[in-house]
């Protein structure tokens, strides 16, 4: 039977979005492919969704070896986590800013991440990685009329 998140829980969680951003944005795609499940996705608007640890891999491989990706700074907070010791859902501002070799700094996307994570031989690691940009059904009501 699982019991509540514990703060410990919650610690290797927020340990588990700072490897995400290290591993990426240092290249380090083979301790990335190691935050996600054997049977792991990540799934990328307009990149496609990538199934098992394998694709994860690949998908980092595509990702770092992009020649505009050095520079990136992937930024993960305000996370909402529910659920319990064994398995829960995440939902996280993202940011991803970018240094230029020229010296020029930019965001370069913002959107919210929904993820399901699951703890697996004491680790917590990601099953499902989704992202979505900062953009349309999570605007809408902002832009509808005032009665």
């Amino acid at each position: 039977m699982a019991g509540k998140l514990t703060v410990e829980d919650r610690i290797a969680i927020a340990d588990l979005y700072a490897r995400y951003a290290w591993s990426l944005d240092t290249r380090d795609v083979e301790t990335f492919a190691t935050l996600f499940a054997e049977d792991g996705a990540i799934e990328m608007p307009d990149v496609g969704r990538f199934e098992g640890r394998a694709e994860v891999l690949r998908y980092g491989r595509l990702l770092t070896d992009d020649p505009t990706y050095p520079g990136r700074q992937h930024w993960i907070g305000q996370s909402l986590v529910d659920g319990d010791s064994e398995q829960c859902q995440v939902r996280s501002y993202g940011m991803v800013t970018g240094r230029s070799s020229d010296g020029v700094s930019a965001v370069r996307s913002l959107g919210y991440y929904t993820d399901r994570l699951v703890k697996l031989d004491g680790q917590w690691r990601f099953r499902d990685r989704v992202w979505r940009r900062w953009q349309g059904d999570v605007l809408a009501r902002f832009f509808q009329p005032v009665e």
